[in-house]
């Protein structure tokens, strides 16, 4: 059975890109609104259909947050990946 990223989730884990001083607590719409940004690639349901874009759905939620959490560190490299000043 394939497991998908709830979007709770999904904000909690946009989270670690976004500003805190922007960041709006249990706005479910917002989290909802920077999801988006996540599923232009890893697929609305986490299922991608890009070539060498992960899939997420079926990602334990620990890994997935870790792979952010490095990506934001630079221990993982991927400039679509790196953290902008605008999330």
């Amino acid at each position: 059975m394939t497991r998908t990223l709830p979007l709770i989730a999904a904000f909690g884990l946009f989270a670690l890109f976004a500003n805190p001083a922007n960041a709006q607590q249990g706005d479910v719409a917002a989290g909802k609104a920077k999801a988006q940004l996540c599923a232009a690639c890893h697929g609305e349901n986490g299922v991608s259909q890009m070539k060498l874009t992960a899939s997420l759905a079926g990602q334990p939620d620990e890994y997935v947050q870790w792979q952010l959490v490095y990506f934001r560190s630079g221990a993982r490299k991927s400039p679509i990946m790196q953290p902008s000043p605008n999330r």
